[in-house]
């Protein structure tokens, strides 16, 4: 199991890697008020950005990447195993789950004023393929950018692994003729 969670990882990264356009950095504190603000504008900026859309348009490769690095890496499990759950991968994920990662990110790293830059930037680039934002914003995303992409990346991680980990227990439970059976290894063997 430790390698499917594992494969689901790289699945999960690889989707978010795919999607990333942008970074993002470290905000001011933010009043209880301004919450909801902050949210919407992290909500319009992902949608901005084209986030929901690569997700969509990358999973079924992702998915295949999934199970072709598990098929690879583990023979405990009948190749029918895998199939079944790239199936069940691709009929139950929920891209909101990934998208609600890349909100949560830019909501917590982004002031409003932030955002609102952030926002006609990316309206403008949107039109014209040009990309401006003011330099003490360009400064702040430079910094932080390794760190916020670690979050999307984590984030969007334990989806993946926490879907994927649930869908292969009930592979298991349901077809445990599927799972190849291992011998315990005989400590009282001789080695050479």
């Amino acid at each position: 199991m430790r390698l499917l969670f594992m494969s689901l990882l790289l699945f999960a990264s690889a989707g978010c890697i795919e999607a990333q356009q942008l970074p993002a950095s470290p905000s001011l504190s933010t009043p209880a008020a301004n919450k909801e603000d902050l949210h919407e504008k992290a909500v319009e900026l992902v949608k901005l950005m084209g986030i929901r859309q690569r997700l969509v348009d990358t999973l079924e490769s992702n998915i295949q990447k999934g199970k072709e690095a598990m098929l690879k890496n583990n023979t405990k499990y009948d190749p029918a195993f895998y199939e079944e759950w790239a199936k069940r991968m691709q009929a139950r994920t929920n891209i909101d789950d990934y998208v609600n990662v890349w909100v949560g990110v830019y909501e917590k790293h982004l002031n409003g004023v932030e955002l609102s830059e952030m926002i006609q930037a990316q309206t403008e680039y949107n039109k014209t393929k040009q990309f401006s934002l003011p330099t003490p914003l360009k400064d702040k995303l430079t910094s932080s950018a390794i760190a916020m992409q670690s979050e999307v990346m984590g984030g969007c991680s334990q989806v993946g692994a926490k879907l994927g980990g649930e869908i292969g227990q009930e592979i298991e439970k349901e077809h445990p003729d599927w799972v190849k059976q291992t011998k315990p290894i005989d400590k009282t063997a001789p080695t050479r």
